[in-house]
């Protein structure tokens, strides 16, 4: 399974409906880490959450599982994390070859440079995050300001 952020959420499965995608994008965000369901509430939500958020959260984590598989989301106790590795995820390839081109150039290695620059570039569709209402403001601009900063480097790779 591959899942992108980097554009409109896509998981080459099932469509998510926007709460689910919402969800995803949320647990995505913080790879790695457990995710309370009041933090996933707030996610989509914001802060005037309906008085059934907390049964709507466990059924959007069903659904999601439903169409992804039940690994693709982890139970840690009461919270949740994403259980999709993260070469799976669009954004993390994108800033592991923004970085490995970033090395290449230090190297005066500068084809390999331009062509893991362009392979980044490559990856993105549209604004990143744009299923997060709320809670992927900062994973979205730092995705932006790298994205900004890897087209000029690599113009600059070919005068090298």
């Amino acid at each position: 399974m591959t899942v992108r952020v980097l554009g409109p959420l896509d998981t080459g499965a099932e469509q998510l409906s926007p709460r689910e995608r919402a969800i995803l994008a949320a647990l995505i965000v913080r790879l790695g880490s457990s995710v309370s369901p009041a933090e996933l509430a707030e996610a989509y939500w914001g802060e005037d959450l309906p008085a059934t958020w907390a049964q709507q959260i466990k059924t959007s984590i069903a659904r999601i599982r439903r169409r992804l598989g039940h690994d693709a989301i982890a139970t840690l106790g009461s919270a949740y994390a994403a259980g999709i590795e993260p070469d799976a995820i669009d954004a993390v390839r994108f800033e592991r070859l923004v970085s490995t081109a970033g090395q290449h150039g230090l190297h005066d290695e500068h084809d390999r440079a331009i062509d893991a620059y362009t392979r980044a570039l490559g990856l993105w569709r549209g604004a990143a995050y744009p299923s997060s209402p709320t809670g992927s403001r900062g994973s979205s601009r730092r995705c932006d300001w790298m994205r900004s900063g890897a087209a000029p480097r690599r113009s600059c790779s070919t005068r090298g």
